[in-house]
Parts: C-alpha cells; sequence; structure tokens
C-alpha cells in the first residue's frame, strides 16, 4: 500500500510540471506556424499583384502600337511617334487639375515631409551627372514624356493597375484585412486617377535597353516597361518582404540598400512627383513590382504625312 501511495502523490505533483512543458512546446512551435501562414499571405498577394502589372504591362503595349501612328488630330496635333507633343491634360489627376486652376505646379512640399526631390538635392547636386552632361531632377517634367499619345497610352496601363490601389480605410496602415478585401468604388477610383498617378511609372524603351524614348519609329519595336509600388500590409513579415519608410530615406541620401535604390530610380517616372512623394511618405512598406512588354509599332505606309 505505502509504495502504491507513494507513485501516486509523485504523480499528482509532476502533473504540473508537464503541462508548463507542453505549454512552452506550443509557444516554440505556434509563432514559426504564424510567421509561415503570414508569408505565404503576401506572397500570394504580391505575385497576384505581379500579374496585374504585367497585364497592365501589356495593354500598354498593345496600345503603344496603335496609339503611335494614328491620326495626329485625335491626339492634339501631335506628330506621329512623338511622345512629348499634344496636351495629356484629359490625364490629369486631382492635384494636378486644382494646381493649374490657381495657376501654380505642385511640389508635393506641402502634400508629405518625404520628398525625393529635396532629399536627393540636398545631398548631391542633380544637375550634375556622372558623364558631365546634365540631367533634369527627378520627377521633373521634362524627364517624363507628357504628351498625348503618352496618356492614351499611360491609361491603358492605368486601368488594370486601379483595383491594385489601397482604399481610403487601409491609409496611412495597411492590414492583411483591407488587403485582401474584395475591390469597393472608391479604391478603384482611387488607383485610377490619384494612386496611379505617383505609384506606377510607364515608360518606352528599345528592346534590351534602359534608356527612356521620347518618339519610336514607324516600324521599331516598342517595349514598354511598367513599375508600380505596391502596398505591403500582412503585419510582421512584411517588414521582411518589403521597402520601408527609412530604407527609402536612406536610398533618396544614397545610403540606401539595392532595393530602395531600384524602386527610387523606376518611380522617378512617374506622372506625379508630388503623389509619388505622398505615397513615401504615407504608406510604411511598399514593393516595386516591374514588368515588360515588347510589340512592333504599326507603321503602315498608307498612313498620310504629318501635318
Amino acid at each position: 500500500m505505502a509504495p502504491t501511495l507513494h507513485r501516486r502523490n509523485m504523480s499528482q505533483r509532476s502533473a504540473p510540471a508537464q503541462r508548463g512543458v507542453v505549454y512552452v512546446e506550443v509557444l516554440i512551435c505556434f509563432f514559426p506556424v504564424l510567421l509561415t501562414f503570414l508569408a505565404i499571405c503576401q506572397i500570394s498577394l504580391l505575385f497576384a499583384a505581379q500579374t496585374i502589372v504585367q497585364h497592365a504591362a501589356t495593354r500598354a503595349a498593345r496600345a503603344a502600337m496603335v496609339v503611335l501612328e494614328d491620326d495626329p488630330e485625335r491626339y492634339d496635333g501631335a506628330p506621329r511617334g512623338d511622345l512629348m507633343s499634344g496636351s495629356g491634360s484629359s490625364e490629369q489627376g486631382l492635384p494636378q487639375q486644382l494646381a493649374a486652376q490657381q495657376g501654380a505646379e505642385p511640389t508635393g512640399e506641402n502634400l508629405s515631409e518625404f520628398n525625393v526631390d529635396a532629399l536627393r538635392s540636398a545631398s548631391a547636386d542633380p544637375s550634375a551627372a556622372t558623364d558631365g552632361t546634365s540631367r533634369p531632377a527627378s520627377g521633373d517634367a521634362s524627364n517624363v514624356a507628357s504628351g498625348a499619345r503618352m496618356a492614351a497610352i499611360r491609361a491603358a496601363a492605368y486601368h488594370p493597375l486601379a483595383v491594385l490601389a489601397p482604399s481610403m480605410a487601409s491609409l496611412p496602415q495597411p492590414t492583411l484585412e483591407t488587403a485582401v478585401a474584395k475591390g469597393a468604388l472608391d479604391r478603384i477610383l482611387l488607383g485610377r486617377f490619384v494612386y496611379n498617378l505617383g505609384g506606377a511609372a510607364i515608360t518606352l524603351h528599345a528592346p534590351g535597353e534602359d534608356e527612356v524614348l521620347t518618339r519610336i519609329g514607324k516600324r521599331d519595336p516598342v517595349t514598354v516597361r511598367v513599375a508600380y509600388v505596391m502596398p505591403c500590409g500582412v503585419p510582421l513579415v512584411s517588414a521582411l518582404m518589403c521597402t520601408g519608410r527609412m530604407d527609402l530615406l536612406a536610398g533618396a541620401l544614397g545610403l540606401g540598400e539595392d532595393d530602395a535604390q531600384e524602386l527610387l530610380e523606376r518611380m522617378e517616372f512617374a506622372e506625379s512627383s508630388s503623389i509619388r512623394n505622398l505615397i513615401f511618405g504615407v504608406i510604411p512598406r511598399v514593393k516595386l513590382l516591374t514588368a515588360e512588354a515588347t510589340m512592333p509599332n504599326q507603321g503602315a505606309d498608307y498612313y498620310g504625312s504629318d501635318p
């Protein structure tokens, strides 16, 4: 009888210790599983967004091969193949329209403390290029093709990209719930007419070249590149996968990592530097998504000469 009671007392005393071990094992296993789940969510969102960005590049390339040689009368008299001539006012966003009514060009300084142009000019002379030639400042109008034909090409890319924009409810802190939420009307309108102007950069190139073209030959192949700033809203893992505000600040001063430097360089060609600076200043973490598509310019001989 005595040994039996002794064993029973020992088992009762060891029960709390066993429960404590189980709690520790659950905690050890829970966080890796949670991080894995969140990482899968963020990667899935980025892959889905990458598909849309690629679709936007294809749409823009298909539009370019028709728009570039279309009748100049449809594009405010812009010559065929010219991306700088004509008025692109129909594609301007709300900040540009308000500034035009007030007779001033928006600078972005009153929209966000994060101003890429000001930071770069403070760290180095933006007009001095490495080859000794002058280069327009980041986001400067002379650095971005803004003619009527270019506006039509941008519009073709802006439409699908609108579904990726953050909703007003998710600003300034995107979350997993808002990231996977279905697109609402305000989200699409915000993306199409505001966010895309600073969060997307559409440029035309010769195949395999990095130089941004402002004029395309009659039968030249056209490569359209789309760069898009995707907000990251999944907690914890977005800090590992996406670029934060501090990284962008360091990149603007020439001290950042390669990802931040590439993001800033690609977004130099965003249509609105004001909205671009606002995005960088408001959204905590973003990811650069890029895609390109190449198609031949449809310069048929039956087109008449330019006026």
